[in-house]
């Protein structure tokens, strides 16, 4: 509801303070099996409860009742993040276990599914290896695919929802990539499912609005994403794009619908080789009558919790009814170490939240490899924010970090 201060960074909680992350990942193989851990422990500072004005706007505009006060308590917890058993069976991939997934070709935000939000428990099957179409369909070149089925946590207005989603991606030439993607929130808390639910989530097309529960075929997302390197320019500029739209099977079906996440990216500067440029932009406000009161992209009038796992979006930081861009500067000291500048800003609609939002922020990281299996990395950014239902005046605030990371490669045997 009111943006976010540090953005895809799995669900990892955060208050004003101190704040710890201490983790470890593995993996081992046996033949075609595979099993991957990822656990940490956290820590975050506790914070006061939101006032009566803030859980009253959270409960309007989520048509749902009006939450207790309850404070943020201090988290002190062990979580498991990517943890999962897998098996390669001809040039298909199945797995098992929380994963998390980045459907888009865009580098600050995936609007279907991104690491903004704590990975799901999911079964995943993905094509390894490219495949080609036979007769007139090898035109479109090496296929792959990728399906998940999972659950998602955290969710009240109903509880326990399934998810499950579907990516085929194609490269028609050496250049353009094309990907269509669709993703249904279904089932969950007093509606079961049945193999006939199951069948209207891949089946059912357009928007009902005034479904009920019985027979409503969940919250569908269709999506599409494209990267293309420009000819002539191949080596100097790539153009891409992500984009999503609400119940309908893709944003080509109604456009004035969709919501668009463009970009593009030079890998060098003119007469600056070693230093490279990125910029997107990401929009959900379309101009539909939908749209207003945030009641349309990210929400579901019977999936009120959608398009959440753990309180956490599921795609872009965003969020509902909002606009925004961000921008990287790349600075290549070595082909492991660089210093990057980036800026966001982010605008959310007061149709939404009373009196709207706007937030800026401006950063600087410094990557670098003490040697051959030490990383060091320090971030620092600065934020100015206003929302007038949280403060009366604009806000600033710092956010810092040291993250040390250790690959002890003779264990690796």
């Amino acid at each position: 509801h009111f943006g976010q201060t540090i953005i895809n960074d799995f669900g990892r909680p955060y208050q004003e303070g101190f704040n710890n992350v201490t983790g470890f990942s593995g993996w081992g193989t046996a033949g075609r099996f595979t099993i991957y851990v990822r656990g940490e422990y956290q820590h975050a500072p506790s914070a006061p409860a939101y006032s009566d004005q803030i859980r009253n706007v959270i409960a309007s505009v989520d048509s749902n009742p009006v939450q207790p006060a309850t404070p943020f308590s201090t988290i002190n917890q062990f979580r498991l993040l990517d943890t999962y058993v897998s098996a390669n069976l001809e040039n298909w991939n199945l797995s098992f276990g929380k994963q998390s997934l980045w459907w888009g070709p865009d580098y600050g935000s995936a609007m279907l599914f991104s690491d903004n939000a704590e990975p799901i428990y999911i079964f995943r099957a993905s094509r390894i290896t490219p495949f080609t179409l036979p007769w007139i369909f090898h035109w479109l070149g090496p296929m792959k695919f990728d399906f998940f089925m999972g659950k998602l946590s955290g969710h009240e207005f109903p509880p326990r929802p399934l998810i499950h989603g579907e990516k085929i991606s194609f490269k028609p030439t050496p250049n353009l990539e094309l990907g269509f993607s669709r993703t249904t929130v279904f089932a969950g808390g007093g509606h079961p499912m049945t193999l006939g639910l199951l069948i209207r989530t891949y089946f059912s097309l357009g928007d009902n609005p005034n479904q009920n529960r019985t027979n409503d075929p969940g919250d569908r997302k269709g999506g599409l994403d494209f990267s293309y390197r420009v000819p002539h320019l191949r080596n100097w500029l790539t153009l891409y794009m992500d984009s999503f739209s609400d119940d309908d099977p893709s944003p080509l079906a109604n456009p004035p619908r969709a919501n668009f996440n463009p970009g593009f990216y030079m890998p060098k500067l003119p007469w600056l080789p070693k230093v490279d440029l990125r910029v997107e932009a990401v929009y959900t406000d379309p101009p539909t009558p939908e749209s207003h009161g945030g009641n349309f992209v990210y929400f579901n009038t019977n999936y009120h919790d959608s398009y959440t796992n753990k309180k956490y979006l599921l795609g872009s930081w965003i969020g509902r009814e909002g606009q925004g861009f961000q921008a990287w500067n790349t600075y290549w000291l070595g082909a492991r170490n660089s210093i990057q500048l980036g800026y966001r800003h982010a605008k959310v609609s007061d149709d939404f939240i009373p009196g709207g939002e706007t937030l800026n922020d401006g950063s600087v990281k410094v990557n670098w490899w003490l040697g051959r299996d030490i990383n060091l990395s320090t971030y620092v950014q600065y934020e100015k924010w206003r929302a007038p239902i949280l403060a009366p005046s604009p806000q600033t605030n710092w956010t810092a970090s040291v993250q040390v990371g250790f690959w002890p490669r003779s264990w690796s045997k």
